[in-house]
């Protein structure tokens, strides 16, 4: 199993509109995403309570397999997450670890 994180910053939209119904949003469009893309068995974003960090929020999914991170990042299901997720985050940073 591989996890697929990224951290984010959350933008001015997404506070001007309230940042619990962002992450909320964000939430279940990821979690819409599992059983549609081949290998992604767990996906969430949630708030990063880490203090000293400067990213707002944590992006967290497992796929089965490393190589079916690339099919997931090109499929038109996480082009459309991403294309609505655009407007509320910014300045990613990412990271695939092994289970």
């Amino acid at each position: 199993m591989i996890r697929h994180m990224a951290l984010y910053t959350l933008t001015k939209k997404a506070h001007d509109e309230g940042i619990d119904g962002v992450v909320e949003k964000l939430d279940r469009s990821v979690k819409a995403m599992v059983g549609r893309v081949k290998g992604l068995i767990h996906a969430e974003v949630t708030l990063n309570l880490a203090q000293d960090s400067p990213r707002d929020l944590l992006f967290y999914s497992e796929f089965e397999r490393a190589e079916d991170i690339p099919p997931y990042l090109e499929s038109a299901v996480h082009r459309a997450h991403a294309n609505m997720a655009d407007a509320y985050v910014e300045n990613k940073e990412g990271v695939d670890a092994k289970a």
